[in-house]
């Protein structure tokens, strides 16, 4: 009879492009947002604190769309990400509730 296989631990994903991450003995690093996260409480920062920030503002032409909804839409900013940055935009856009008629 074979053993059945134990189930294996999985790096945790990018928060800003959700795309893999490796570890380097101390942190997480995702590569292409130019990120490192704690290992304990997974906090990001920028690996090159020294890089400018990307600064570019969102560009979803769905949001913009959406915005026209009255009182609802998005809540968008612009992408902390470094210049240096190669994933897409994080701009972290947050829909906005359509407040109800009373």
């Amino acid at each position: 009879m074979s053993a059945l296989p134990s189930a294996e631990w999985q790096n945790p994903s990018c928060g800003a492009c959700h795309g893999d991450v490796e570890h380097d003995g101390d942190s997480f690093v995702c590569a292409d947002c130019k990120l490192t996260f704690d290992s304990h409480d997974l906090t990001a920062e920028r690996i090159d604190e020294d890089e400018p920030v990307c600064g570019r503002p969102c560009d979803s032409s769905w949001h913009a769309v959406h915005a026209i909804v009255p009182g609802g839409g998005f809540q968008c900013g612009a992408c902390p990400l470094t210049a240096a940055h190669t994933s897409p935009h994080y701009t972290s856009c947050l829909p906005v509730p359509v407040p109800i008629p009373a």
